[in-house]
């Protein structure tokens, strides 16, 4: 069975991607589609042309428009998470502005000319200037209910759900990320594993959305607001089919070893390794290309 995990901008994507996915599967296991545009197109145009056995041999499958595999991959397990519509915008705009991939597409402009959050909404400019899909226009309702949506369908918000289950296997959300993964690790065997958290912006701390930012953010997120709600009832209802106390108090310790793991690896962004709830730390760590070295006491 394969898993592909179609990553929407801003959605804890990298850290599934470049931190999770290393450490819990083998090179061979996974693919890590490239977020940068045409190294993007390339690889899906590849995967896409595939043999079909050749193509099933991954387990995961992942990356920004990863969607554009459906045709050729309809028998895979989708996956995607979301995040609080207005927290995606202001995140999509820090990274716009502060983050040096975004800089040359974006972010000299941002600066040169003193373009605020609402004006960087207003005008959609990252995807204006970059692509599509790094949208702030309620591009996770695309996502989940697919290119062809019909805005008449936000009036039903159990049809959102039937639609979302549809297409996807598992949606999870950002500020339940360790639960998504714990969830996976319980129904589909996922491994589970200590890591960092990727490109959290430092700036977020404090940096505060005016009032006119507000209501510009409101004006081009009410789709994916409505989605987002329904992407979260939909998880928080299937995790609480399967849950009891006995996988509490492992998700418990999951979560203490993660912050015991964080706090001693801080400094390292590219620290993983994988977890066992009866091998308490230090855990052996592996490095960004995956290998294991012994961790510093």
């Amino acid at each position: 069975m394969t898993y592909i995990f179609d990553h929407t901008f801003k959605t804890a994507g990298t850290t599934f991607n470049l931190s999770y996915l290393p450490a819990a599967f083998q090179p061979e296991e996974r693919c890590i589609v490239p977020g940068f545009l045409e190294p993007n197109r390339l690889e899906l145009e590849r995967l896409a042309a595939l043999p079909a056995e050749e193509r099933g041999r991954f387990k995961v499958i992942a990356g920004h428009n990863a969607g554009r595999l459906r045709p050729v991959c309809p028998e895979a397990r989708w996956l995607t998470l979301v995040r609080s519509p207005a927290e995606r915008v202001i995140s999509g705009y820090l990274h716009a502005r502060f983050h040096g991939d975004a800089w040359e597409a974006v972010g000299r402009e941002i600066h040169e000319n003193n373009i605020s959050l609402a004006q960087f909404v207003e005008l959609d400019l990252f995807a204006r200037r970059y692509a599509e899909f790094v949208s702030m226009h309620d591009w996770q309702a695309r996502t989940l209910l697919g290119p062809e949506w019909a805005p008449s369908l936000l009036k039903d918000r159990v049809a959102i759900a039937e639609r979302i289950r549809s297409r996807f296997h598992l949606v999870g959300y950002c500020e339940a990320f360790e639960r998504f993964l714990f969830f996976l690790h319980l129904t589909e065997g996922f491994p589970l594993v200590l890591f960092n958290n990727r490109l959290v912006s430092q700036e977020r701390r404090a940096f505060y959305a005016t009032a006119e930012d507000v209501l510009a953010i409101e004006r081009y997120i009410q789709a994916d607001r409505v989605v987002y709600e329904c992407a979260r009832q939909e998880f928080d209802r299937r995790v609480a089919e399967i849950w009891n106390e006995e996988r509490n108090r492992a998700y418990d310790r999951y979560l203490e070893a993660l912050e015991e793991f964080r706090h001693a690896n801080r400094e390292n962004m590219d620290a993983t390794s994988l977890y066992s709830s009866g091998s308490p730390g230090p855990w052996p760590l592996r490095s960004s290309r995956g290998r294991i070295r012994p961790m510093n006491r």
